[in-house]
């Protein structure tokens, strides 16, 4: 019984012409495989849904993959944190974007003053007209000044998530996820 260090095993694949597996990188799909909570192949179309934010914002963020989990067998999820290591990430960020169905765009005085999103994400995603941008409002700012205010926001056409209007923030975000079920 040997363990198997010895074996040429560049060697052996060479000889068979079968290849080595390799990990996915540009120009390949970044939604395939991501984000399933269960790790199920969908026989259906999923959303690819887009989550544009600040890291500021990030605890928003985790608030709302968790609500959106109860789309998984609708919807598939890609943000910044999905970026495998040695990834450029300006160039996934970009592809994952040309992917998308739907852009979730988490606003907040953050993700205003984010010159990344700014500058380069929400232009990318206004040239594309079969995605769907959807800004999600989630605390005070003066988002009405922006382009993408003449959208329909999320929650309650514009109610922040963090007001107090809401019973709780959950309940803003059940707001959101029963808007991007319609879409």
């Amino acid at each position: 019984k040997k363990s198997g260090d010895d074996v040429p095993i560049d060697e052996i694949f060479g000889r068979s012409g079968v290849t080595k597996p390799r990990l996915k990188y540009k120009g390949e799909h970044r939604f395939d495989g991501r984000m399933r909570y269960d790790g199920a192949e969908e026989e259906t179309n999923p959303r690819r849904i887009f989550i544009s934010y600040s890291k500021a914002d990030q605890h928003h963020k985790d608030r709302l993959l968790v609500h959106l989990a109860s789309l998984r067998d609708k919807a598939l999820t890609w943000h910044d944190q999905d970026l495998l290591p040695g990834e450029d990430w300006d160039e996934s960020i970009r592809d994952a974007i040309a992917e998308a169905d739907v852009v979730l765009y988490l606003v907040s005085a953050h993700s205003l003053a984010a010159e990344y999103i700014q500058k380069v994400e929400l232009p990318l995603i206004e040239e594309r007209e079969d995605c769907i941008l959807v800004p999600v409002i989630v605390d005070f700012c003066n988002w009405q000044e922006y382009d993408f205010a003449r959208r329909n926001a999320l929650p309650g056409k514009g109610v922040e998530v963090v007001n107090k209007k809401w019973t709780n923030e959950d309940e803003a975000w059940l707001e959101v996820v029963r808007g991007v079920k319609r879409v």
